[in-house]
């Protein structure tokens, strides 16, 4: 289908997906464009920090890690959690699901989106690591195996736990659970 004609910064123009139009496309473009900024900076910016040596292991409490959260996401439209903690393996926040925000959502969908879930993981890292003074990581290797669909009407839990791989490295276990059930 056919969408509205927008004009871009160079004088060309951009062709709005079906079913989003004017200010919802914007907003649309303007997430997109924010995520994608974010990642490319990070990885950039990496590239410098690789090697580094390994954060000190900290004592933290959840104050730390939302703040840290705050941080890495300084919008708060653009943060995929709540109710970050600290537990005896790991860390772990609540998933944000809001059938509301144009990037997840951009139709209507009865569960959460994969990208959503891969989002609260990469956000609970990225919160997890600057907290302790890694300020700034590069994802290498992702492998994601989804166990069931996480529905939207019912609370989901990301966890994660460290797995220290030497100075300056590390891997990640993280898992979605909403209630008993795996994800």
């Amino acid at each position: 289908a056919a969408g509205e004609q927008l004009d871009d910064d160079d004088g060309g123009g951009v062709r709005a997906p079906g079913g989003l139009e004017g200010s919802a496309f914007r907003a649309y473009l303007s997430e997109t464009a924010g995520a994608i900024k974010s990642l490319l900076q990070l990885q950039r910016a990496a590239l410098a920090h690789l090697g580094a040596p390994r954060a000190a292991s900290l004592t933290l409490e959840g104050a730390a890690l939302d703040a840290a959260l705050a941080r890495v996401r300084p919008e708060p439209s653009h943060r995929a959690l709540r109710e970050l903690r600290v537990e005896d393996a790991g860390v772990s926040a609540e998933l944000v699901v809001d059938p509301k925000h144009t990037y997840f959502f951009d139709h209507e969908l009865d569960h959460v989106p994969g990208i959503l879930l891969l989002e609260g993981v990469i956000q609970l890292t990225e919160a997890w690591l600057y907290a302790r003074g890694v300020h700034q990581i590069f994802v290498r290797d992702l492998r994601l195996s989804f166990q069931a669909f996480c529905e939207t009407d019912a609370p989901a839990r990301v966890t994660l736990e460290e797995r220290p791989l030497g100075p300056g490295r590390w891997a990640f276990v993280a898992r979605v659970r909403q209630g008993e059930h795996a994800i």
